[in-house]
């Protein structure tokens, strides 16, 4: 009995591990259930009537089909999550394995279940702190080093996994060379990982700044055409009092040709913050968001230099924030306002971006920044949540408050960077 109790609890840690390598809760359905016991009855005739150890590999074939069917996982896709799954199970089992050596000996059935549920805690601790999708997005990108790595890995687990299911023991050198091995193999991951986000931040950063020059190009002989016509527009406001006998004709014509003279020069401001990629952004984003019926007003009460956070990922930032006002106001029935600053406080640039909006609670404002909470359907939602880990990984803040403005809430949204230190 304590046998079949024994092979469910590990088979329910290597569930949870697998949902949680996909970024997922355990969910019980009929395919999760149905391949459980599948599992489950192969390993327990395996064990009673003595099959060859190998058998029991077969059982994880049923968990590479379950993979591709229940999480719509390619065939590469699939077996990456599989094997990920079973290194991890294996190498918290084989710690615990070595910590129960130091202790007194006791019913080996009874050493394996105890074993199993502490691996149970462990996974779903590590499921909660840790995302484990990440590190399987690591492993499926396609490169000769990821599957030389999984390569190894996955004969190191096997022969651990058959030699500890066949003499239910774990030889010691077999130990002491796979633990290291596997736990060196996930430091090179993560130092590979690094090593190649960093060049494709630096690449994408690049290839930001480059594009937002050209906007922001266009914005400067913009502003440069509407300085040259500066005083003929002046001369004609002045002169208008020849061509109207009213005074109140006089004042309407003046005010329509004064409001068409700010319109034209209305993003001539975004200048001011000294900073191409990010006045090239703004200038193409408030012209889109314009296009779309939206009032936009605009304050910009610094320079902006150097920046603790990349331009590359405040543009994305500011992107989501921008986006997301936009999407709030055409989706309700209150005015189409939506308001940008750029100001500055102590060492600290402050991104605020405000539009009308019905008052929110705090806990709906903390539910946003959750992932996939949106009104896009499932698979999106992931701009403010995206939003805040940047913050978090760069030291910034990103806050969000109820404001009371012209009789009317707005939701306000305040992007706080810090100045690289020795810019100040």
């Amino acid at each position: 009995m304590l046998m079949i109790v024994n092979l469910m609890v590990e088979l329910l840690a290597l569930f949870i591990c697998v949902h949680a390598v996909h970024g997922k809760k355990l969910k019980v359905d009929v395919a999760t259930v149905a391949t459980y016991v599948s599992m489950i009855a192969i390993m327990f005739l395996s064990n009673t009537f003595e099959w060859h150890s190998a058998v029991v590999i077969i059982t994880y074939i049923f968990l590479y089909l379950f993979c591709v069917f229940q999480f719509k996982q390619g065939p590469a896709s699939a077996f990456v999550s599989v094997v990920l799954a079973m290194i991890l199970i294996v190498v918290i089992q084989f710690c615990c394995v070595i910590v129960f050596a130091l202790l007194p000996d006791f019913d080996e059935t009874l050493r394996g279940f105890i074993i199993n549920i502490i691996t149970v805690w462990i996974i779903v601790f590590l499921s909660v702190k840790v995302e484990l999708n990440k590190l399987k997005e690591i492993i499926c990108r396609r490169h000769w080093l990821m599957y030389s790595i999984m390569a190894f890995t996955l004969i190191v687990v096997m022969l651990s996994l058959i030699q500890m299911k066949k003499n239910s023991s774990i030889n010691v050198g077999f130990f002491a060379f796979g633990i290291p091995s596997i736990a060196l193999i996930f430091c090179l991951l993560v130092y590979w990982d690094k090593s190649s986000n960093a060049e494709k931040e630096l690449k994408a950063e690049r290839d930001t700044m480059l594009l937002m020059k050209d906007n922001y190009d266009d914005l400067v002989v913009r502003v440069k055409e509407n300085q040259h016509g500066i005083n003929n527009h002046m001369m004609a406001v002045l002169s208008s009092h020849y061509a109207y006998k009213s005074y109140d004709d006089l004042v309407e014509a003046q005010q329509e040709y004064c409001d068409t003279i700010q319109e034209e020069n209305k993003y001539n401001s975004l200048v001011l913050i000294n900073n191409s990629t990010l006045g090239g952004f703004l200038y193409a984003k408030l012209q889109e968001m314009e296009g779309k019926g939206i009032d936009i007003e605009y304050r910009i009460l610094t320079q902006v230099c150097e920046c603790e956070m990349p331009y590359y990922y405040i543009v994305e930032s500011l992107g989501v924030l921008l986006d997301n006002a936009a999407e709030a106001v055409l989706s309700s029935d209150l005015e189409k306002q939506v308001s940008f600053e750029v100001s500055k406080r102590d060492s600290h640039y402050i991104f605020t971006i405000r539009n009308v909006f019905r008052q929110v609670d705090f806990e709906e404002i903390e539910h946003w920044f959750y992932r996939g909470v949106t009104s896009k359907g499932e698979g999106h939602g992931i701009g403010l949540h995206r939003v805040r880990n940047l913050c978090e990984k760069h030291g910034c803040e990103i806050t969000c408050r109820n404001v009371s403005l012209d009789d009317k809430n707005w939701i306000e949204f305040n992007l706080i960077i810090r100045e690289k230190e020795g810019d100040a």
